[in-house]
């Protein structure tokens, strides 16, 4: 029996944390997330530990989402997903 060929992967959404203040002066923000990676041989995928710096500006809200294209989970045979920042 073979092995079913693996779906698209999903994106990573990673939500922050932001003070009013933060919102109103902007910040820097480091993000560490995990997302998953294809190994070597380009079949098998392993959980890989990433760290994102992001410029909080003045006026984002919790209604602000930053996406980094081809940042997120990958997956053999397919286009890296995307790394979806979103504000609380």
């Amino acid at each position: 029996m073979s092995q079913p060929k693996a779906g698209a992967p999903c994106d990573v959404v990673v939500t922050v944390n932001c003070t009013l203040e933060e919102f109103y002066n902007g910040s820097i923000k480091q993000v560490e997330y995990q997302r998953e990676v294809v190994q070597h041989d380009a079949k098998t995928c392993a959980s890989e530990c990433k760290v994102q710096q992001i410029e909080v500006k003045p006026g984002y809200s919790e209604s602000t989402e930053l996406v980094f294209k081809k940042m997120g989970n990958q997956s053999a045979g397919h286009i890296n997903a995307n790394l979806v920042i979103k504000f609380r």
